[in-house]
């Protein structure tokens, strides 16, 4: 069966908001760490929509804090003028409309928490924007494709910088008549020239594609040995379970 090594994980990292690309502190074929930064979109506007987010956001805090204490106030004026009610002092209209005005302080209040709500959601997502206009490598591995050149206009979800892992996987394909080969878990054996590899089957496809008429399956190899390059092209044997991934009769 035909094979070919890939790499275990492959991602084409987008940014999810759009801007002109500032700048990629990597170069293709580099190596990168989880964490690194392979490209950074310009955020200035972005960071000077936060500092005014932030400020208002200030602002609206300041507001909730006057509103909280008018509120406060109006409450122990009620409570006073029901006293005094009780105590035949005043007049009940006065009393209703210490009750009014402690309404219209805690609509007043109320207005204030649904300010500071919507000031806090709009600072928490300029700051998930700012965060998302820097790029980084979701894990160990190399720059395989930089997509965009610096200066250039990016759009939302368009892939700037691919990063594929270290790690390898060989994929397969068994036409039809060979497809009850095929189980998770099976020893395979791979053959590209004079390099050989011992493995097994992790993933198989739940049915054939229907233009190539083959079942996909990807297969790893024994990490003890050292993985082929990517793009190495051979072939994979199904090494009977009696035998086990040693040398020795197999389907291919």
């Amino acid at each position: 069966m035909i094979a070919v090594v890939v790499p275990r994980r492959h991602v084409a990292l987008a940014p999810r908001v759009e801007g002109k690309l500032r700048d990629v502190p990597v170069e293709l074929g580099a190596r990168v760490t989880a964490g690194q930064v392979v490209a950074r979109l310009d955020d200035l506007a972005l960071r000077a929509q936060l500092v005014a987010a932030q400020e208002s956001l200030r602002a609206a805090a300041a507001d909730h804090r006057r509103a909280a204490s008018d509120l406060r106030q109006a409450r122990r004026h009620a409570r006073r003028r029901d006293a005094l009610v009780r105590e035949g002092v005043v007049a009940a209209e006065e009393a209703d409309d210490a009750h009014f005005a402690e309404t219209k302080a805690a609509q007043a209040r109320d207005a204030a928490d649904a300010q500071i709500a919507r000031g806090e959601a709009q600072v928490a997502q300029l700051e998930r924007d700012v965060a998302a206009a820097q790029l980084t490598a979701p894990f160990d591995g190399r720059v395989a494709t930089i997509h965009v050149t610096p200066g250039a206009q990016v759009g939302a979800g368009q892939p700037v910088v691919t990063v594929i892992s270290d790690e390898v996987l060989v994929r397969l394909a068994a036409p039809a008549d060979r497809v009850s080969a095929l189980a998770v878990g099976a020893a395979v054996r791979f053959r590209a020239g004079d390099v050989e590899r011992t493995g097994r089957i992790v993933t198989i496809a739940p049915e054939l594609d229907p233009a190539a008429r083959m079942l996909f399956a990807e297969a790893e190899l024994d990490p003890a040995q050292a993985a082929p390059a990517i793009h190495t092209i051979g072939r994979v044997a199904v090494v009977p379970p009696a035998l086990g991934p040693a040398p020795g009769p197999a389907t291919e």
